[in-house]
Parts: C-alpha cells; sequence; structure tokens
C-alpha cells in the first residue's frame, strides 16, 4: 500500500503541477519531472530485482538503525527542495514583491 501512496504522491506533487505551465515550460518541466519519477521507479524495481529490496525499504532499514542520523538527512532533503528549488522558481516572485513594499 505505501507503494501505491508513494506513486500517486510522486505524480501528484512532482508532475501534475507543471500542467498549469503553457508552452516548452511545460513540456520540459513534465519530461524532467517524470524523468526523475521514472528513475526513482526504476531503481525500486532493480532493488527489488537484485537484492529483494525496494530502495525504500532500505531506506527505512537503516533508518530505523540510524534514527538521529535519518532525521537529519530528511530535514537536508526538505531543506533542499524547500530552499533549492521552490525558491529558486519563485524568487522572482518574491523579489518583486519585497520591491512593491
Amino acid at each position: 500500500m505505501g507503494e501505491v501512496i508513494f506513486i500517486i504522491s510522486l505524480i501528484g506533487g512532482l508532475i501534475a503541477p507543471f500542467a498549469f505551465l503553457n508552452g516548452w515550460g511545460r513540456i520540459f518541466w513534465l519530461i524532467t519531472m517524470s524523468t526523475i519519477g521514472l528513475v526513482v521507479v526504476t531503481a525500486e524495481v532493480c532493488g527489488t530485482m537484485f537484492l529483494g529490496k525496494t530502495i525504500s525499504r532500505m531506506y527505512w532499514e537503516w533508518s530505523l538503525a540510524h534514527e538521529t542520523t535519518s532525521w537529519i538527512v530528511a530535514t537536508v532533503l526538505v531543506l533542499g527542495w524547500t530552499f533549492g528549488l521552490i525558491l529558486h522558481l519563485q524568487w522572482k516572485v518574491i523579489k518583486r514583491r519585497i520591491e512593491k513594499k
């Protein structure tokens, strides 16, 4: 069940939002995010085929053995996505709002 929720959230969170864009921007973002999704799914399948575990299961096992470090990793991922990609994409909008004040 976890894998189904993961795939739905992957499509819903990484691919669907770019449907709002127009033209080539939409096409390239959809290709980029779809590729990321396919790479993750491929890694899950390969992990299962060669090691008998998905990469998600490998992470879960590692995180239980290294709980503190897993929180650090999760925090860095959240910060990376939030301040790396999302802030980068919204920077012009944020800058314009700051300059209007």
